[in-house]
C-alpha cells in the first residue's frame, strides 16, 4: 500500500504492543507500523512485498533506526548473490536538529535538518559497516560480505543509501517460492553528551526468479 492509496488501513495496538489484522489475502507492497513513541523515542518498522496469501505471525521489535524502501535482488547472469538495498534515517542524528528533549522537531528545526541534508548524506542516516549490519534468510543467518554506501541526491538534498551483498544459503533458496528476508542494523550515536545504541528493523518478502 502507498500513501493515500484506498486500501491503506490502520490497526490498534494493544498495550502489550501486540496487533491483529484481518485483510484481503493478496500480497501488499509496503507494511508500516509504528508506536506513540514516533519520532520521541522510536522511528518506524517497514516490510515491502508484504504476502498475506496465508495467515501469518510477525515477531519484530521498533527501534530508533528506520529501514526505509528495502529490496532484495540479484543479477541475471552473474554469480549467485543476494543484494539489498534500503535508505536508514537515525533518530539520534534527527534529534541533533531539536533543542530540546520534548518531541518532535518543530519547523525552524526542520529547515535547519534539511540545510544540513544539502551537504552531508550522512546528516541523519547512521554511518554502517558490515560489522553493523545482521541478514537473514528464512530464519537462516547469512554472512555480509560487502556493504557499500550509495549518496542520493534528490531536490537538493542527500540521504545515504546502503547496498549489502550476501552469499545465499546453499541450498534454501527455491524457485518460484516466497522467501522472506530480515534486516538488522545498529549504530552508536551521540547525542546531547550521551552515547545511545540506536537499532533498526526491516524485512522484505522475495519471490526469487531463479
Amino acid at each position: 500500500m502507498r500513501w493515500g492509496d484506498p486500501g491503506q488501513i490502520q490497526v490498534p495496538v494493544a498495550t502489550d504492543g501486540s496487533f491483529d489484522a484481518f485483510v484481503p489475502a493478496r500480497v501488499y507492497a509496503i507494511l508500516n507500523a509504528n508506536g506513540g513513541g514516533y519520532l520521541f523515542d522510536s522511528m518506524e518498522r517497514w516490510a515491502g512485498t508484504y504476502d498475506l496469501t496465508h495467515d501469518r505471525e510477525d515477531h519484530f521489535d521498533i527501534g530508533r533506526t528506520e529501514i526505509y524502501g528495502l529490496r532484495a535482488f540479484d543479477i541475471i547472469g552473474g554469480p549467485k548473490t543476494i543484494y539489498l538495498f534500503f535508505r536508514p534515517s537515525s533518530l539520534s542524528r534527527i534529534m541533533r536538529f531539536h533543542g530540546s528533549e520534548e518531541g518532535v522537531l518543530n519547523a525552524d528545526e526542520k529547515v535547519r535538518m534539511v540545510e544540513a541534508l544539502k551537504s552531508s548524506p550522512i546528516a541523519i542516516a547512521p554511518e554502517l559497516t558490515a560489522q553493523n549490519v545482521k541478514v537473514w534468510f528464512d530464519d537462516q543467518p547469512l554472512a555480509v560480505a560487502q556493504l557499500n554506501q550509495i549518496p542520493e541526491f534528490d531536490d537538493g538534498a542527500w540521504q545515504a543509501n546502503y547496498i549489502v551483498q550476501c552469499p545465499p544459503p546453499s541450498d534454501q533458496i527455491s524457485k518460484n517460492v516466497w522467501h522472506h528476508i530480515r534486516v538488522e542494523v545498529e549504530s552508536q550515536e551521540s547525542l546531547r553528551g550521551k552515547k545511545i545504541t540506536d537499532f533498526g528493523q526491516s524485512s522484505v518478502d522475495v519471490l526469487w526468479p531463479r
